[in-house]
Parts: structure tokens; sequence; C-alpha cells
């Protein structure tokens, strides 16, 4: 799990909006792993390696990529890429499929974009998922969008101070929080988050769905904190925007049976994960893994990594060998 760092001047968002700590950016840009890294991802992409793991391997199978922060500059050029090698669906229709037993009718390649938390930058993706007409799918933390609250991670300075947040109870997280000078529902100056007539402006290209209230770590709230999060971000944004909320994501990838019985109980269609690797047509709709991408990661690293190539050689040489995994 990578290092957190603060947020920089020019990411700043517009309208008294400054992003949350970018947790998705790599640390060691220049570092030898990251430069074998780079030169990994062209061999295989020039030797036409991924071309044929396609073919292979994920010609059937869906792959869900899992964004958080991207920047909107290199977002334009990561789409256009995969747009020539994958066949970019919606998530709604994949549940569609899913729903009346067709997925094996899905085009070849199928691919789905998905962005969670609900980000203040993401307002600047508009222009190109609007003009490239690709579908994306939106992940909201309901009770951070459309107010001036933090993410509650941002106050957190190392992951130190983070991982016993991430361990405690969801009461416990609050302590934490306030030792370091922190409140989970505290209204701030600057906003994190989209804002409502943000989501509103956005809502004719972009899909909007459930990602809790407040995103905790699921398995550690009781069960009615774990309702009220995973139920209540669905009834929040269902009230607040009309929205038809079909899927969600579990917070930090976390989750367990409870979680996926309440996502179910809500009236949730599938939930998604952070476990790599790709959909076949038996996947468990509740258990849809994906693929995780940094912020700042060029086009080649995203068209290999939606392939699966990535992840089978990674399970293969081992994670460290290729690169650390990352939590949300």
């Amino acid at each position: 799990m990578k290092t957190l760092s603060g947020p920089s001047r020019d990411a700043q968002g517009a309208g008294g909006a400054s992003p949350a700590m970018p947790r998705t950016t790599r640390t060691t840009n220049g570092g030898a792993r990251a430069q074998l890294k780079h030169k990994v991802l062209r061999l295989l992409y020039g030797l036409k390696v991924v071309r044929v793991w396609q073919f292979l391997c994920q010609r059937r199978k869906l792959s869900i990529l899992c964004y958080h922060d991207p920047d909107p500059a290199l977002f334009a050029r990561q789409v256009a890429a995969l747009k020539a090698h994958f066949n970019i669906i919606a998530l709604r229709d994949y549940a569609k499929a899913h729903a009346n037993n067709t997925v094996d009718q899905l085009p070849k390649y199928p691919l789905v974009i998905t962005i969670d938390d609900g980000h203040v930058r993401n307002f600047q993706l508009l222009e190109v998922i609007a003009r490239e007409k690709v579908p994306v799918t939106i992940f909201l933390t309901s009770g951070v969008v459309g107010t001036n609250r933090h993410f509650w991670w941002t106050g957190v300075d190392s992951e130190d101070e983070l991982d016993p947040l991430k361990s405690a109870p969801y009461a416990g997280m609050d302590l934490h929080l306030a030792n370091l000078g922190g409140v989970r529902e505290a209204a701030y100056p600057t906003r994190q988050a989209l804002s409502e007539q943000e989501i509103r402006t956005m809502a004719p290209f972009v899909d909007f769905q459930g990602h809790t209230r407040f995103h905790p770590v699921l398995p550690l709230c009781s069960m009615a904190e774990a309702k009220d999060e995973i139920a209540g971000c669905k009834k929040e944004l269902e009230d607040r925007f009309a929205f038809d909320i079909y899927a969600f994501s579990y917070p930090h990838g976390r989750y367990g049976a409870r979680e996926i019985a309440l996502a179910k109980q809500a009236g949730y269609a599938c939930a998604v994960t952070v476990e790599e690797g790709l959909n076949n047509v038996r996947a468990n709709p509740f258990q849809l893994k994906r693929m995780y991408i940094l912020d700042d990661a060029g086009p080649l690293e995203v068209v290999v990594k939606a392939s699966g190539l990535w992840t089978a050689l990674r399970r293969l040489c081992g994670r460290s060998a290729l690169g650390v995994q990352y939590d949300v």
C-alpha cells in the first residue's frame, strides 16, 4: 500500500474546491522499479502479447476499471487507447444482461469504466465523457458530495496514522480522527467532492451509483451502522437526485457475507470490489472484480492492465515483483 501525499496546487478545483488527498498516484515515478515496469509494459505491447492475450483470455470476459481522481488530460488519452482495444459498455448494460442471462451476448472485449468517491476534479472529466460518448459510472459517497465535508482520510499524513483508522470500529474511527484534529462530518471552507449542481450537470452523461454515506470500513461497522451506510446511501441519492441506484462499490474493497446480504436487501443489483481479475459469465454480480488504475497511469499501462495480462503476470511472478498492491 502506497504512501499518501497532500493535494498539489495545480490540482485545485474551481469554485472554492480543494481535492482530497490523492491516494492513487505512484510515489516512485523515477525509481528503478517504475522504469522496469514501463519497459516491461512497452515490451508486452510492442510484441503484441496484449492482443494475443485478449483474444485467448479476455474476448468474452468483462474487464472493469477502478479509478478515483484521474487527471483529465491523461484520462482523455486513456479513453482513446481503450476505445482502440475494447468495447466500452455501461455497467447498467452488464447488470441487465446478467439479470436476463444474456451476458454471453455482450460485445467482444467488453470493458466498464468506474470511478470511486466523487472527487471534485471528476467534473473536469465531463468534456471527455460527453465528446467521446463513453459510458462511465461514478460511485458517490452520498454524505460528502454536495457538501463542504471532506473525505475523512484527508487529514491523515502517513500510513502509520491511517492503519489504526482502518482497523478501528466505526465509533473508534471518530475518536482517532479527533486525536488527529479531524471530524468526520465537519464542514470546511472548501469542498473536496462534487457539488449538487455539478452532479446534475453530469447526470445526462454519467451513471451515478452508491459508495456508502461516509466511506467507512464496512466489516468494522455494527449491523445498524453498516445498514445505514449501504441502504442510507441509496436512499439519499435517490431522494436528492431521483437516480436509479442499482450498483454499489465497497469502500476500501472491504466486505464480507454480511455486506453482500445488506446490499441485496437494500435493492442493489450488483456490487464491485477491488479484487483484481476479469469477470466471466458465471461471475457473482455482488463480487465483481476490477482492475485498479493509478490516477497518473499512462495509456499503455491502462490498456495492459485492462486486458487482465498484468494481473496474470503479477500472480505468476509474485505481486511484489511487478508492483505494490494498493488499498483504497
